[in-house]
């Protein structure tokens, strides 16, 4: 009879923490799965996808919804449709409430389109704006989301041009802006949200040709292509502002500045995208504490990426910036956080910084720099050294590889079973803990808890 050895007992607390990390993770993957459908093998082999012609619809507008088969096999389904809308978060069944009990197929390159008028056959009455998600109804895992919005105007159907339309809108009004193209440039002088219409083919947003210049507090600006036809100038520019958004915009200046804020604060720039050859991709004169999030500033020949100047205590993350000439400066700018962010391919420097002192990690990690020439002997995804800018500034954790998922713990361009793993093994752990790992705490607060795992869980299969 072989006698096994008694933990002592540290070493007992050590193996508890991760074996119940784990017992976590994969309890949480069996809720996922029956939660969601979750069935990775069949739905990769059958290559089925479930879309919507738009992702933001005005309140009573047609949303037209198609299951295609990518696939070279035929898929057998039961009953029709294949699929049911939801309310989200809620998860209220909206359409439809009785199904058609029939069996049929989709042929390889086929597909199916319905469209739904916006009515909720369990209410008997028409739905209300907010965010609704479809989920097929054969277990193969496929979702989709998309938008109402109550839109008091909608551009042209009630005035022709959208300047008419904030005219004539009382504060707090939202504007839906149709496709096409708009041959004015805008003044948003009041509290208003513009919505412009997505189409599925390019260009995908409606067409301003023209600035849109704001002078209002909390306006909310998304989905729309500024293209002025003449310069300098810029794409949007805002003074004197706070609390505003500008978000999923296509801004295309041949030459001047694409988004410029002046003496403004507390607004957030967020996933917009820049072409053509502007002077600087994102500017800020006399601007502090601002979020700069997940913009992409990679189109060639832009002298800077985003130029800071006099402003202060702004958050810049998970901005992608390439092949300009300089990646961002910053002038008499101090105490600006900048992290996740992912330099590369500069034609001269990734830093040009005068007078200026910020912070260039959140404390675990930092940013992608496509010249630093260091090593990660460890192999955990940092640079084993500081990527030095000048005596006053540098990146104490530079990523080796290009920041794109939180839930990609270990780098490698996938988020896997592996990321959970690391996750479960450092569950429970705080700084200064044995297994703590920083990077398993996706959401910062200096502990891995369940909603970690469980966010990485949600990124499970994403790859870069």
């Amino acid at each position: 009879m072989y006698q096994l050895n008694p933990l002592r007992l540290g070493e007992r607390k050590m193996l508890e923490k991760p074996f119940s990390g784990i017992t976590l993770t994969l309890l949480l993957i069996g809720m996922l799965t029956l939660a969601f459908n979750i069935q990775p093998v069949k739905a990769e082999t059958l290559q089925l996808e479930l879309t919507t012609d738009k992702d933001v619809y005005a309140l009573g507008e047609n949303v037209t919804i198609t299951l295609l088969n990518k696939g070279n096999e035929t898929v057998e389904i039961g009953g029709y449709p294949a699929w049911q809308i939801f309310t989200y978060p809620e998860e209220e069944p909206v359409y439809p409430e009785n199904f058609a009990y029939l069996a049929w197929s989709l042929d390889p390159g086929e597909n199916d389109t319905l469209t739904w008028n916006q009515f909720n056959e369990f209410k008997q009455s028409y739905v209300e704006s907010g965010t609704y998600i479809i989920r097929d109804t054969q277990g193969w895992g496929l979702t989709t989301y998309f938008k109402i919005v109550a839109a008091e105007i909608i551009i042209p159907d009630d005035y022709p041009t959208i300047q008419t339309g904030i005219n004539s809108a009382s504060p707090r009004d939202t504007i839906y802006v149709r496709w096409g193209e708009y041959r004015e440039s805008v003044v948003v002088n009041k509290t208003v949200a513009l919505i412009g219409e997505k189409i599925s083919f390019p260009p995908a947003y409606p067409i301003i040709v023209g600035v849109i210049s704001i002078y209002a507090n909390n306006v909310s600006i998304t989905r729309l292509i500024t293209n002025p036809a003449w310069f300098p100038c810029s794409g949007v520019y805002a003074k004197n502002v706070s609390n505003c958004k500008i978000s999923e915009m296509i801004i295309h200046v041949d030459e001047g500045y694409g988004i410029w804020l002046n003496s403004s604060s507390n607004n957030v720039l967020a996933y917009n995208t820049f072409r053509g050859l502007v002077w600087d991709g994102i500017r800020l004169d006399y601007s502090s504490n601002n979020t700069i999030i997940g913009n992409n500033v990679t189109m060639d020949w832009v002298d800077y990426g985003i130029w800071l100047t006099h402003s202060s205590g702004n958050v810049l993350a998970r901005n992608n910036i390439a092949n300009a000439h300089t990646g961002i400066r910053l002038s008499k700018s101090f105490n600006n956080k900048i992290y996740h962010n992912n330099f590369f391919d500069m034609r001269i420097t990734a830093v040009d910084s005068h007078e200026s002192t910020n912070v260039w990690d959140d404390g675990c990690e930092g940013n992608y720099w496509s010249d630093y020439d260091g090593v990660d002997t460890d192999g955990d995804g940092i640079g084993d050294t500081p990527y030095v800018i000048d005596a006053d500034n540098h990146d104490n954790y530079p990523l080796m590889f290009r920041w794109w998922n939180r839930g990609d713990i270990n780098s490698d361009g996938t988020v896997n079973i592996i990321d959970i793993t690391i996750a479960a093994l450092a569950f429970g752990s705080t700084p200064g803990d044995e297994n703590w790992n920083c990077r398993a705490d996706i959401t910062r607060n200096q502990q891995v808890n369940i909603i970690d795992i469980a966010g990485i869980a949600l990124e499970f299969r994403e790859s870069y």
